[in-house]
């Protein structure tokens, strides 16, 4: 009995590291993907991501290119704010004010203009 009880502990706990390290969505979860639709040699630079209390930093995106990411709120507000250099200039987008968990991609044209798409998972927006 105590055997069966060791293994069911070492099984259970094996599976909790897994869940933890597996890089999974959380339901609060902000995924995006930021896609620098440029040409020639005019890229975007010190792009930051911030979502909630959490940032991610990029030094550089070359025309063409996308990045991807999650990012959870932790209970602050979820928008997601994009701040970057563009041609010696500094830029910032605020996306929508959304409940948690959901997706969006993000779009730098090659004048550095800014769009964006979102849709509260789940959603298929991310998937190609």
């Amino acid at each position: 009995m105590l055997g069966q009880i060791c293994r069911t502990l070492i099984a259970t706990t094996a599976c909790l590291g897994l869940l933890l390290n597996c890089g999974c969505t959380t339901p609060e979860d902000v995924r995006f993907r930021i896609i620098y639709s440029g040409g020639g040699t005019q890229r975007v630079e010190d792009l930051s991501v911030i979502v909630g209390a959490h940032k991610e930093s990029w030094g550089l995106l070359e025309p063409g290119t996308s990045i991807s990411g999650r990012l959870s709120p932790d209970g602050e507000p979820s928008d997601v704010n994009v701040s970057f250099n563009f041609l010696g200039q500094d830029r910032q987008w605020r996306g929508p004010t959304l409940r948690t968990g959901y997706d969006i991609e993000i779009r730098i044209d090659a004048d550095g203009s800014v769009t964006a798409k979102h849709c509260i998972r789940p959603c298929d927006l991310l998937q190609n």
